[in-house]
């Protein structure tokens, strides 16, 4: 222990007596480990950390799946949920739920907010009790019975102040007064951080959301102690499977996922990416520091001989120069810890799309992590100059001017190993970089099918409990009139409204049939097509290009032709070698394949017939899911056109698409004010420039580019600073060689020569492996990369050519100190 104190104090001493050294190192390290610290957040939090709830690796989410059309990730049914609650031997418990918007008004401003309609034995699955009140009880699963409402902790405090005690307090949702039950512990969470409240999942007995005919729930469950994954599968498929010979409609599975896997969703693969990237950073940083050892071992030869020649062992020799090691991996932990700390407010800030964001903090595994990470790196990196330090002739490492003594030789290939080995790195990630930013330019240089620029989206939900069915001219109305008002506003040039915005994601899903075409064999080849329910200025509102035919005009009324405007994609699909313009269309499967059960009571389902939209045009395609994701088939009708009799299918949330002269967001105000005189319990959310919701599509493919090209930078310098520091110690090592040859007769441009081979050499090895070992790795990244090959051809050649000119510029500084050497002073140093 006494020896062991004495190695720290000696190291500390070394450190302090060379600032130079001590900073540079201490910097690399804090590069390295702060990077891995901080993207170890953020996967800690979000992929390695269980769900907060008891036991949450037995909670599975059932889906069901669309086998005819290719689909994996389909909604539930609520018969068929029904069925796998009442059959399965698998799980304790089956939950359903259904995440939505809730409007909330009464005394203070209005507000929308998210929510979730959930089985009443939802808390019971997740194992998780309200701090206040009570949980849902199985009555007030019955329609009539279900106005009870249990808030999150922070919606509690917001609206009725921490201190207040749960005594039969209300709340108005949705126009609707709601008695509030219970309030969840602070930090509950299901599905996501978003959810407010949570209501029970109540539907009518005639509501068309009660049959197959709609694929709407989500699934949770409980697997019981001594049921696997594969035995759940079988069983939620054996259901399935007899509900297919039942009464559900053929080409439907089921699959079973972990409620982790369906939370994480699609990120686990760019965060390994981003992990396995700092980790490369880390090994250069690694390697660089091992190159500042080996230089200092070899100046420190003399010491370490003379304590060899007094009787000091290899072993005590090692442990001294490991405890300098470890000394300097412990500072640059700390650093690097200060400097993660600071990363991850920084990632927290640029990632608003990503799962469990608000779970990722600098924790005790974190710190464990990094002062482990430390540890390791400093053994890596403190190992080779230890053993080589300790090793050679002793009489050669003795002598005065013993500069190439028997352990030069292997000094000197470990050296130019690492060396070797920072540029490959270096070269790996630069070229994944290179990649993720060519592939985010080319996303944003996609046309999405409109104009973003001076355009103010947001969405109006209204309420069920004020616009009713048998009422839904309600909505057309207060929607006209919002228009013709905010149209009336200085600075406005249109108001577009839709029901599904471009690039927000949003689906609405039709079957389709054609008039004039034999019926499809059966259920499953019906074609389906989003449908979008516009205004008639909606299209200009977005400048969206018209291809053939004309758009909605004042003409197009509720009582005239029902019209439909269709997208390219589905012109391509569907009208092939045809004039789509005057065909005639419906959203629905033809009447005869429709299930007597699904067509409305009080119609004669002999002479039902949906109704006939005939098609007046055709527009460009628009991007709604996301700048990579191509566009399909498309039809847009009027809203009030949908308002038919006896089968009206308007929409009641809308968005809206106000194009201005000036700053979009100046007019938030006055909008928010035409909706509240119109309906003043009536709140607006959502609200963005689309240039917004333009940076939000791109932001985590930005982000992944974004860090990569940070990491491949900071990797660039390390082995550019290594190429150099290995240039500049081999002209010193080598000053009396080369005074013995200028002497000699060699020319400035013979020792230029001379260094410069010995570095491109070593640059030309590092880009031939860093090129093999990209051509492996980089095909990781092909889910990630837009329009790009993973094996780019170009972006290889580029990033190669690139480091090996600042390779080449790294040599060059060093060769040309060398040119400069005088023979006779060299000679005389010896």
């Amino acid at each position: 222990m006494l020896s062991l104190i004495q190695d720290l104090r000696y190291a500390i001493r070394l450190l302090l007596r060379q600032p130079g050294f001590t900073l540079v190192a201490l910097l690399t390290l804090a590069l390295g480990i702060g990077a891995n610290t901080a993207i170890f957040s953020v996967v800690n939090a979000v992929l390695l950390r269980p769900l907060p709830y008891p036991a949450a690796a037995r909670l599975m989410l059932v889906k069901e799946m669309n086998l005819a059309r290719g689909i994996t990730d389909f909604g539930v049914s609520l018969p068929d949920f029904r069925e796998w609650r009442d059959r399965n031997q698998s799980f304790t418990t089956l939950s359903a739920f259904i995440t939505s918007a809730y409007n909330i008004s009464g005394n203070d401003a209005p507000e929308r907010v998210t929510g979730v309609a959930a089985s009443v034995n939802l808390f019971a699955t997740l194992a998780v009790s309200p701090s206040q009140g009570r949980a849902f009880v199985n009555e007030e699963e019955q329609y009539g019975k279900h106005r009870v409402v249990i808030l999150s902790s922070g919606l509690w405090r917001r609206r009725f102040g921490a201190e207040t005690a749960l005594d039969g307090q209300t709340i108005k949702l949705n126009g609707e007064i709601f008695t509030i039950v219970g309030v969840m512990p602070r930090g509950f969470q299901f599905p996501d951080a978003s959810v407010m409240l949570w209501v029970p999942l109540a539907v009518p007995d005639d509501s068309v959301d009660n049959t197959r005919a709609n694929y709407w729930l989500s699934v949770v469950g409980r697997l019981k102690s001594d049921v696997t994954w594969t035995q759940a599968q079988a069983d939620i498929e054996g259901i399935q499977h007899q509900l297919e010979q039942m009464a559900a409609p053929p080409g439907f599975g089921a699959r079973v996922v972990s409620l982790h896997e369906g939370t994480v969703g699609n990120v686990q693969k760019a965060l390994s990416v981003l992990l396995g990237a700092v980790l490369l950073v880390l090994l250069i940083a690694c390697a660089n520091v091992a190159n500042l050892l080996l230089a200092r071992a070899a100046s420190r030869q003399k010491e370490i001989a003379v304590r060899m020649a007094i009787g000091a062992a290899h072993r005590r020799l090692i442990r001294q120069l490991l405890t300098e090691s470890v000394l300097l991996g412990l500072l640059g932990g700390l650093s690097g810890l200060l400097l993660a700390w600071r990363g991850v407010r920084l990632l927290v800030g640029l990632a608003p799309n990503l799962p469990r964001l608000a779970e990722v903090t600098v924790d005790g595994p974190v710190l464990a992590f990094t002062f482990v990470l430390a540890l390791l790196t400093s053994l890596i990196f403190g190992l080779a100059p230890a053993l080589q330090a300790t090793r050679g002739d002793l009489q050669e490492m003795l002598k005065e001017g013993g500069r190439s003594g028997t352990s030069g030789a292997p000094r000197h290939r470990v050296r130019n190993a690492l060396v070797v080995t920072e540029i490959a790195l270096a070269l790996v990630l630069l070229v994944s970089a290179g990649l993720m930013i060519n592939s985010l330019l080319r996303l944003q240089r996609i046309n999405p099918g409109f104009r973003s620029d001076n355009l103010l989206t947001m969405q109006i939900a209204l309420p069920q409990a004020n616009y009713p069915d048998d009422h839904l001219e309600l909505a057309v109305n207060f929607y006209k009139q919002l228009a013709e008002r905010v149209a009336g506003l200085p600075g406005v040039r249109s108001v577009g409204m839709t029901s599904a915005l471009p690039l927000t994601n949003t689906h609405s899903g039709r079957l389709l049939s054609f008039e004039g075409r034999p019926a499809p064999k059966s259920f499953q080849d019906i074609p389906a097509v989003q449908f979008r329910q516009v205004n008639a200025d909606f299209f200009e509102a977005l400048a969206i290009p018209i291809v053939e035919g004309r758009t909605f005009t004042r003409e197009d009324k509720r009582d005239s032709l029902p019209v439909a405007v269709i997208n390219e994609a589905m012109a391509r699909r569907h009208f092939a070698g045809e004039i789509p313009i005057g065909k005639r269309i419906w959203f629905g499967p033809p009447e005869e394949m429709i299930p007597p059960q699904l067509i409305p009571r009080g119609l004669d389902v002999k002479t039902f017939r949906l109704p006939r939209f005939t098609i007046i045009g055709v527009i460009k395609d628009v991007l709604h899911n996301g700048l990579a994701e191509q566009s399909g088939p498309e039809a847009y009708l009027l809203h009030e056109q949908t308002l038919l009799d006896k089968f009206p299918d308007t929409s009641r949330s809308m968005y809206l698409a106000i194009r201005t002269t000036n700053n979009p967001l100046s007019l938030t105000a006055a909008v928010r004010s035409q909706v509240q005189e119109l309906d003043k319990e009536q709140p607006v959310a959502d609200i963005a420039t689309m240039e917004e919701l333009l940076a939000t599509s791109l932001s985590q493919t930005h982000l992944s580019a974004m860090l990569l090209l940070i990491f491949a930078g900071v990797a660039f310098v390390l082995a550019s600073v290594g190429i150099y520091g290995v240039m500049s110690y081999v002209v010193t090592e080598r000053t009396h060689e080369i005074g013995i040859r200028m002497a000699l007769g060699a020319t400035r441009r013979d020792v230029l020569w001379l260094v410069i081979k010995r570095g491109l050499v070593l640059a030309s090895s590092g880009v031939l492996i860093g090129l093999a070992g990209a051509m492996a790795l980089t095909r990781l990244l092909t889910s990630l990369l837009f329009e790009v090959s993973a094996t780019d051809p170009l972006t290889f050649t580029l990033i190669a050519v690139l480091l090996a000119s600042v390779a080449l510029v790294a040599c060059y500084v060093p060769a040309r100190r060398a040119t400069k050497v005088v023979p006779m002073k060299a000679l005389r140093c010896d």
